[in-house]
């Protein structure tokens, strides 16, 4: 230890102040004291008193540390290391000096495997931190006490529309200019406690609904260090929930209808027994229609239900779409003859798919019931032909009409579940019956058949739907 700056400045310092001790007393011993040999004295009197003192101030905080890093050893579990001897006994004060520096840095040099570990430890558990920080769908952000950005992850990023790519030491308004994110934040710094709030964030595809939660930061429970945000963009789920809110509204209005109605004539039933015959039994077939429009609503809504949930995958075997056809037109005709109305069809034969017979009837029917219900004069068209102009061939399924049509804003809604063109329950009279689920159950079936189904619309003049499905392929795809 006596090799290191520390222990030679020691050396030469105490030397020097030993050396003029010896001198001064050799001095006063074989000379009377004069007025300067006084003064000498009083000098090194002097030099020995700061050098006590520097000693002590010297020593002790060596020990201090000394002790510290033992104590951090011990908790370690390292060994003890042999003692070195005393200081030689000539050195004195130095000497002792010299220990407490020389057990120093002995503590010091045993500490250096345990930070190395400790570094290490602390890096691979940074490195994991970040590693699921990344992968999480949910943005996180931390801020300091001044809101300025410590972390923010690449779904934080990704959620708010950041341009920022290394976003530390930002201030929060550097990420977004979402004002309702920095009231919250500085909410959550002021008072400490946690708020957590849903906000609109807007946007050029429309606002977004970001469910927020931002929790103050104390590490180690210490004083308020900063807060920690976490961002999930819960749109699509609030979507879906209007819409089954506007699901149950809607089916609680379709089934009011009938019933009411049965209701109705049931009373007046009741309330004239002796109603003549024919207009009794006019009034029966009456509620007899009604409740036929009750049960088709009800099994459109298990058959809706079965097909969006997945429960039931249509059947893979090879079905004459063509003879299907055939059949659906048959049997819808006397429907058609009743309001004046022509079915045309133009039926390909032989037209081979993979598919469930049952479900592709009931395709052709809902498309062709649609047809007749809201087309009062004219015609209604069927055609199925095979399509060869793409890459593999398809089966191309149309149902043309002459009706009132469709006006283009409510194109991209015609397939929703009880969704209704109000101008064409206006401009036709009578109630067109039905349960508002025939076109969202054929959208189904085409697609869990690997298909596709458009309509194209024109106001006054008529709608055509088509509908294509893979020709013999591989079987449905699942429902989406």
């Amino acid at each position: 230890m006596l090799r290191s700056p520390l222990g030679r400045r020691l050396l030469l310092d105490t030397a020097l102040v030993a050396v003029g001790a010896a001198a001064g007393a050799a001095l006063v011993a074989s000379q009377p004291l004069a007025a300067g040999g006084a003064a000498l004295v009083a000098g090194l009197l002097v030099g020995l008193v700061r050098l006590a003192a520097q000693r002590r101030r010297l020593l002790e905080p060596l020990a201090a540390a000394t002790r510290a890093a033992e104590a951090a050893l011990r908790e370690e579990g390292a060994a003890e290391p042999p003692q070195p001897g005393g200081a030689p006994a000539r050195l004195g004060a130095f000497g002792r000096a010299a220990d407490e520096v020389g057990a120093l840095l002995r503590a010091l040099e045993r500490l250096v495997p345990s930070f190395a570990r400790e570094r290490a430890r602390a890096r691979g558990e940074g490195l994991e931190l970040a590693t699921v920080l990344a992968s999480l769908e949910e943005g996180v952000l931390a801020v300091d006490r001044a809101q300025r950005l410590v972390h923010a992850n690449q779904a934080a990023l990704r959620i708010l529309d950041s341009p920022l790519r290394a976003p530390a030491g930002k201030p929060i308004w550097e990420l977004t200019r979402l004002r309702a994110l920095h009231a919250l934040l500085a909410a959550a710094l002021a008072d400490g406690e946690r708020h957590q709030q849903e906000l609109i964030l807007p946007g050029p595809g429309g606002d977004r609904v970001l469910a927020v939660q931002v929790t103050p930061l104390r590490p180690g429970g210490e004083e308020l260090a900063g807060a920690v945000a976490v961002l999930r963009d819960v749109t699509a789920l609030r979507r879906l929930e209007r819409m089954r809110q506007q699901f149950v509204a809607n089916v609680s209005h379709e089934l009011k209808t009938p019933l009411t109605a049965i209701r109705a004539m049931v009373e007046t039933l009741a309330d004239e027994p002796e109603m003549p015959a024919e207009r009794r039994q006019r009034f029966l077939a009456r509620v007899a229609e009604q409740t036929a429009r009750l049960q088709a609503m009800v099994e459109d809504l298990l058959a809706l239900g079965r097909m969006e949930s997945g429960r039931e995958a249509p059947a893979a075997e090879p079905v004459q779409l063509d003879g299907i056809a055939r059949v659906a037109a048959a049997t819808l005709a006397p429907a058609a003859e009743r309001k004046g109305l022509r079915l045309l069809t133009q039926i390909e034969s032989p037209v081979t798919v993979r598919g469930d017979a049952a479900a592709l009837r009931r395709l052709i029917d809902n498309l062709l019931d649609n047809a007749i219900k809201y087309t009062d004069r004219g015609e209604v068209r069927l055609r199925l032909a095979v399509e060869r102009t793409g890459a593999a061939p398809m089966a191309v399924l149309q149902v043309a009409d002459t009706g009132i049509g469709v006006p283009a804003r409510h194109l991209d809604r015609i397939f929703e579940r009880f969704y209704r063109v109000e101008q064409a329950r206006e401009r036709l009279p009578g109630d067109r019956g039905g349960s508002g689920l025939g076109l969202a159950i054929a959208k189904h079936i085409a697609r869990s058949h690997g298909g596709t189904i458009e309509v194209s619309s024109e106001l006054g003049r008529g709608s055509t739907f088509t509908v294509r499905l893979p020709l013999g392929g591989p079987g449905p795809a699942a429902l989406g």
